[in-house]
């Protein structure tokens, strides 16, 4: 059974507020998504809807991928509102 959006990003948002390599590795949410995808905690439909739902309504500020390289902060934001906006 496939996921919604709303559970894709609450999934992504857990996995990104316990993570501990984030900051280390300088990761983003594109690497964490393939992350929980190798892991099978989502499957490769929920990985494409999932990147694709990001990819057309992250925000573009600063930096052109939307968020300040290594920090958690503002992606655990957004994905907040994008959660509750659902």
């Amino acid at each position: 059974m496939e996921r919604n959006i709303k559970e894709l990003l609450i999934i992504l948002k857990d996995e990104l507020r316990k993570s501990k390599v984030f900051h280390r590795k300088r990761w983003g949410l594109c690497a964490l998504m393939s992350k929980l995808n190798s892991n099978d905690k989502i499957n490769d439909s929920e990985y494409i809807e999932l990147h694709n739902y990001i990819y057309y309504n992250m925000p573009f500020y600063k930096y052109h991928w939307g968020w300040e390289p290594g920090v958690k902060a503002g992606r655990l934001e957004w994905l907040t509102e994008e959660i509750n906006k659902l």
